[in-house]
């Protein structure tokens, strides 16, 4: 009976998303765009509307018994500016948890987004970076962290396979280098799994989904960043190992007894 709650409840908040979405659509957005005196401000409202969407779309799916979910330093989050947010991305809601929770926050997102009638409209005007942009996403994710904006990056570039070993592309790595962000771990456990890469999002589990989304301290890596003696490809390869050791690390153990990350000078000093 539990399992066969929580199907009407997934479909209920899947109906109430698609909706809720539509009026946005419709009146708040419109109206964010119409009175807004700049790009700036307009942006910003947008994100505003968003997280508030986003945020009321977690609370339902709590209230009806869909998932449950704890944010760990939230207020580190919440505060967050001008930070590298990466995470690993167990699950479809990762970033709908990101976002809930992050004030003016920008991040990575799919062009096709802009073809969805539900969506298109919050994601065009929130200015957040499309993901076919090539060369110029990485530019436009340094502009934006220098504008005292958030960038939630996930390393592994789509939605983690299931009981296979986490990878990490280098492009989150480029970008740390590059910029002059704080960079900022969280990490993110669904379990059980579900809504993972090829979850159907009506293939219910057996118990209630639980979300753990953890804020951790940040890394300084700036002695790589000013590692003259070495290439932009060396510092991002050792980078993307470095934080690909510490992600495996948190699978492993957990965020709460990860302890003191590895010193970043030992990927700086020559093989």
């Amino acid at each position: 009976m539990d399992r066969l709650w929580r199907f009407f409840a997934t479909t209920i908040l899947y109906i109430v998303f698609g909706i809720g979405a539509l009026i946005i659509t419709v009146t708040l957005i419109p109206l964010a765009v119409i009175f807004s005196p700049s790009r700036a401000q307009r942006t910003r409202r947008v994100r505003r509307i968003n997280q508030l969407a986003f945020r009321a779309f977690v609370v339902a799916g709590s209230l009806l018994g869909v998932f449950e979910f704890i944010i760990k330093n939230q207020r580190v989050l919440t505060r967050s500016s001008g930070e590298i947010i990466i995470a690993n991305h167990p699950s479809l809601l990762d970033v709908v948890f990101l976002l809930a929770f992050i004030e003016n926050c920008n991040c990575v997102v799919k062009k096709n987004l802009l073809r969805n009638p539900f969506l298109a409209m919050q994601v065009y005007f929130a200015d957040y970076i499309l993901n076919d942009a090539g060369d110029d996403i990485l530019q436009t994710c340094v502009d934006s962290l220098e504008k005292g904006e958030s960038v939630i990056i996930f390393p592994e570039g789509t939605r983690t396979i299931d009981k296979q070993e986490l990878t990490f592309k280098r492009g989150a790595a480029y970008l740390m280098t590059l910029s002059k962000g704080v960079v900022r771990p969280v990490h993110i456990t669904c379990e059980p799994s579900a809504l993972g890469k090829y979850d159907p999002w009506y293939r219910i589990p057996e118990r209630r989904i639980h979300y753990e989304i953890t804020a951790l301290a940040p890394i300084d890596i700036e002695p790589l960043r000013n590692a003259n003696h070495m290439g932009l490809p060396l510092k991002t390869r050792r980078l993307t190992k470095y934080l690909l050791d510490l992600y495996r690390e948190l699978e492993k153990v957990g965020p709460d007894r990860i302890g003191a990350y590895r010193d970043i000078n030992g990927i700086i000093k020559p093989c």
